[in-house]
């Protein structure tokens, strides 16, 4: 019964097409490769909608558009020194450069309505997602990508910014075109009269760009529309908006918003007065009430001034209201169904629907976020032309002509700085804030810890920063409709549980939508009647049907590498989940190439004897996270209580869990110096005594030399001076130089000025190091125990790890003891076993198929052995179970935790020893270590502690005014005067006598010196 051999021929050739060509890698980063496919498809249509931009000037009317745009694949810039034009996404990450691409746009421009040609204008770079298809790498071979040094098995599906690689975060919305029935009692402080019934609406057009937009009901009976535009809400009754929208009489409307309810004599009054409201504005007709509505919100717009008031109401309701709908006749019937929808509401006609549950959200994937951002940062573009015109026709007389808008365009803001500020950041810096309900948090850094870790960041949906401020628990709860979409197990504890959620590996989300053209006709040869015709039977007995657009589908994986995870306490399974993202393992396999600020490499990885199907779907031998170790479960010494576990120091000396960590420093002589002087270069004084041992000709380290604390590190001339500069490796610990890359800058012709650093630092278990079996049970390596002491078995075999039995019972991770019975009797016969949870029942039971496994091998059938003292030689009472449990060694290691400070650095303005861990500060005594010592009774202590230690000052104090700060020392004596020691006297009382001296602490003395500043004096009573 195992999954698949490891000694499977044809698994390591990288020219064959691996499995990972085709399945199960490019689904998972679907998501963000989304962006690839559709944001070119839909930036076609995209930049159609890019308002045109129309202003006066001169008494002429000019207006701006873009009329085509092209994103172009990353490339050298023009006359750059270089042998290879394209640019790869391996040497942005070293130069610590963005993967960026040239937006290049056609700006048509026309003075009074004619046209006067086309101008081409770079708007500046984008970034470009790595594997997308305007990336170099996009359908390469993987024999091709080993070239370009690449993993075998790049995902892609994120973005480079300054050599870091970011990913855009999936976050939930509402479901797009759907009226939400909610209930939310802060609606109610929206205004007199406004409840807390609403019918919520987001509208998203097929370009993306998305508005929120609420129907409220009020105590009167009467419904205010709100929408939100440029992040300000805005209130409009439902009268003005339905009058505005179609010429229908009062009493076609009137109709329409009764169908279903024709003898509610109540709603028939409500809407009666909603009408009423309109006609007593003196709005009779649509002309007028388009009139009212443009005079009232044109302050708002900032439309061209001779746009009449009725063209500024048009495009209020253009932009603003049912954004999705192409006519006016739609969204009347839109909105007059959701008025309908909001009474049956307010009357409790019908159910408030979960705005948690799946049925009720859709996905917004990086592509939607990236194309809205694009859009609005051409339209800023646009604008940015005009001020640029407004700011040179003050200064100078300018014509217009072809020539002077070039100069125009070029003045214009481009979108590189803000394209890259917002995946640098995460943080959306919006005029209009894109119809989103949260501007920060939008992207993550996709870290290499661990392959598991870096997939997960690609299968992660986040419900919105908004949510996690809120009080209340509703929001995270599992709902039973989310099974099979999203992963119970896998979300973190804390403050984002249930909020941050990972999508199941049988998920997709759904980016192409569906074609619906052909719909309406066919519903209506079912027995739907259109909307403006009569059926059959009355309106309370019909349903109404609406097809308003795009169907939305919806789209885990850490815990299907849990073997067993059936058979454990679930909190358990959540801890692994957490812990599996945090193991050092086998990130990636191309070391040489990279250079991120840290890596963590497991340097004798092996394959788990026993896991889950999904560990070979996803081909995760490619990447191990861990090594096989032998645990016998005995309570041995009293070095494993409370989680600790006893590692046998032979198996150490033999490499069990050794480990490095990877650090790159990038280190560029332009930023050293303040002017523009290009004099500095690597290199080293012929004949400098200082760095004649450990640096070569080119002032940097040799490869593969051992740096300590205190040599020299690299070295730098100053040309023009001729002065040369030694830095010196500052780390207490010491470290390998592990390869150094030379980088140039963006157009080839950089001096000998920027250099990456590689460092290797060995970092084996230490006493204190965190490791974890994968069933969430975490140790800390409490002793080397040496292997003569340690207890063997009969065949006289010494485990690597004591694990206390006590860890067992309270947590009920049974899933680790049928590991360690399916691992021992994998390694007897030979092959792997497939943990894949629910494949065992209470009818065909694990522990029964592998105690008959380890019982043909000649084992005992419950995985237990007699085992001897390896102390006295004798043989132990009770049988000790053992067996094979694959266990992970975690990035958590005293070497980066550990604090230590006698005398060090002081805060300048306190004179308090300062805190941190990487300026050598001490750990702050504080308010609860005070009471402990205070409840012991030891009070000398506690002075020692918050006064001797910390900043005890000897002060002078005037005795008989109290004064702290009047006593100063007398002027020096002249030159030929005998007297040398110069007293101290008080400047109020002008009397030397009464000075003495007093112990106090230093930030005392500010205080008082604070309080003075503020006209406040302190006295002393000094006895």
């Amino acid at each position: 019964m195992w999954v698949k051999h490891r000694t499977d021929p044809c698994r390591t050739l990288p020219n064959m097409p691996s499995q990972f060509d085709s399945e199960p890698f490019t689904t998972l980063a679907l998501p963000q490769l989304f962006r690839t496919s559709s944001v070119l498809h839909k930036f076609s249509f995209g930049f159609q909608a890019i308002p045109a931009l129309e202003f006066a000037f001169k008494n002429e009317r000019i207006t701006l558009a873009v009329v085509g745009a092209v994103i172009n694949p990353p490339m050298v810039p023009k006359g750059s020194i270089c042998k290879e034009l394209k640019v790869y996404p391996a040497e942005c990450r070293g130069r610590r450069s963005t993967y960026r691409g040239k937006l290049t746009a056609d700006i048509s421009w026309s003075v009074n309505g004619i046209p006067k040609g086309i101008i081409k204008q770079s708007l500046g770079y984008v970034p470009i997602m790595v594997k997308s298809k305007l990336c170099n790498l996009h359908s390469l071979p993987p024999r091709a990508l080993i070239e370009h040094h690449e993993e075998e098995e790049e995902l892609g599906g994120y973005f480079i910014v300054n050599g870091i690689e970011k990913v855009i975060r999936m976050l939930i919305m509402p479901r797009r075109n759907f009226p939400i029935a909610m209930i939310r009692p802060k609606w109610k402080s929206r205004g007199p009269g406004y409840t807390q019934y609403g019918i919520s609406m987001h509208c998203v057009r097929d370009e993306h760009s998305a508005i929120n937009m609420n129907l409220h009901y009020l105590e009167n009976g009467t419904v205010m529309l709100n929408f939100i535009f440029q992040k300000e809400l805005f209130f409009l009754p439902l009268g003005f908006a339905l009058k505005a929208l179609v010429g229908f009489s009062d009493y076609q409307i009137f109709q329409e918003l009764i169908k279903g309810r024709e003898d509610n004599s109540f709603y028939k009054n409500c809407i009666s007065q909603m009408l009423r409201m309109v006609m007593e504005e003196g709005c009779a007709t649509q002309k007028q009430v388009l009139n009212y509505i443009g005079k009232c919100f044109r302050v708002k717009l900032n439309l061209p001034e001779w746009y009449p008031n009725e063209q500024a109401a048009e495009f209020l309701l253009d932009q603003c209201i049912c954004i999705h709908l192409k006519t006016k006749t739609e969204k009347f019937y839109l909105l007059c169904l959701m008025t309908r929808k909001l009474f049956a509401f307010a009357k409790e006609e019908c159910m408030e629907e979960n705005p948690d549950s799946l049925m009720n959200q859709e996905v917004l994937t990086p592509g939607q976020l990236y194309l809205m951002f694009l859009k609005e940062r051409m339209e800023a573009w646009l604008l940015s032309v005009k001020v640029a015109l407004d700011k040179r026709s003050q200064k100078t007389n300018i014509t217009i002509n072809s020539e002077n808008m070039m100069k125009l365009f070029s003045m214009g803001i481009d979108v590189t700085r803000p394209f890259e500020y917002l995946l640098a950041t995460g943080n959306l810096r919006s005029k209009t804030g894109l119809g989103m309900l949260q501007d920060s948090g939008l992207c993550v850094v996709a870290d290499k810890l661990n392959f598991i870790r870096y997939l997960s960041h690609f299968r992660c949906v986040h419900r919105g920063a908004a949510f996690a401020k809120m009080r209340t628990t509703t929001v995270r709860k599992l709902l039973p409709e989310s099974w099979g979409f999203l992963c119970p197990v896998h979300t973190p504890d804390g403050e984002p549980c249930g909020l941050m959620n990972h999508i199941t590996t049988v998920c997709e989300i759904v980016t192409q939508s569906a074609y619906t053209l052909s719909l309406p006709p066919l519903l209506c040869s079912l027995g739907v009647t259109p909307v403006d015709g009569t059926p059959s039977q009355p309106y309370a007995e019909c349903y109404p049907v609406t097809l308003d657009g795009s169907l939305v589908g919806l789209h885990e994986h850490c815990s299907n590498f849990i073997p067993f995870s059936d058979h454990n306490q679930s909190p358990r399974n959540m801890y692994q989940c957490q812990m599996g993202k945090q193991t050092m393992g086998f990130p990636l396999l191309t070391y040489q190439d990279r250079s991120d600020n840290k890596l963590y490499r497991l340097q004798t990885p092996q394959s788990p004897l026993v896991r889950p199907s999904m560990y070979d779907y996803y081909d995760m031998d490619n990447y191990p996270v861990g090594t096989n170790a032998i645990v016998a479960v005995i309570s041995y010494t009293g070095y494993d209580m409370e989680d600790a576990m006893i590692v046998s120091k032979a198996s150490w000396e033999r490499g069990f869990a050794h480990g490095s960590v990877y650090k790159t420093e990038s280190i560029d002589l332009a930023e050293k110096i303040k002017q523009v002087d290009d004099s500095l270069v690597f290199g080293v004084k012929p004949g400098d005594p200082r760095v004649i041992q450990n640096l070569d000709a080119d002032g940097l380290p040799h490869i593969g030399s051992i740096l300590q604390y205190g040599d020299p590190y690299y070295s730098y001339l100053n040309l023009s001076t001729g002065e040369s500069f030694i830095t010196y490796y500052k780390s207490k610990e010491s470290c390998i130089v592990d390869n150094i890359k030379v980088c140039s800058n963006d157009s080839g012709n950089g001096k000998f000025k920027s250099v990456c650093i590689t460092m290797r630092i060995p970092r084996n278990p230490t006493i204190g190091d965190k490791f974890a079996s994968r069933h969430g049970q975490k140790g800390i390596l409490s002793r080397l125990w040496p292997v003569e002491d340690m207890p063997f078995t009969e065949s006289g075999m010494v485990p690597d790890i004591l694990f206390n039995p006590h860890g067992f019972p309270s947590r009920m991770t049974i899933g680790m003891l049928i590991e360690s019975m399916a691992g021992k009797s994998a390694a007897l016969h030979g092959l792997c076993h497939d943990a894949t949870p629910f494949t065992f029942s209470e009818e065909n039971s694990a522990l029964e198929y592998f105690g008959k496994m380890l019982k043909a091998a000649g084992y005992n059938y419950y995985g237990t052995e007699r085992m001897y003292s390896g102390i006295s030689g004798v043989e132990l009472e009770a049988d000790i179970f053992i067996g094979v449990v694959y266990y992970q060694r975690l990035r958590h290691m005293v070497s980066d935790k550990f604090q230590v400070r006698t005398t060090g650095a002081r805060d300048k303005v306190t004179n308090q020893p300062i805190g941190g861990r990487n300026v050598q500060g001490g750990i702050r005594f504080g308010e609860m270590e005070r009471d402990a010592l205070l409840a012991h009774g030891t009070s000398f202590l506690l002075h020692d502690r918050l006064f001797n230690c910390s900043d005890r000052s000897v002060a002078h104090v005037c005795v008989k005014c109290g004064s702290l700060l009047s006593p100063l020392l007398e002027k020096p004596p002249p030159s030929w005067s005998t007297t040398r020691n110069r007293k101290y006297y008080c400047t109020v009382c002008n009397q030397s006598d009464t000075i003495d001296t007093v112990s106090v602490p230093y930030v005392f003395r500010y205080f008082v010196a604070e309080l003075a500043a503020m006209n406040i004096k302190v006295k002393l009573d000094v006895n």
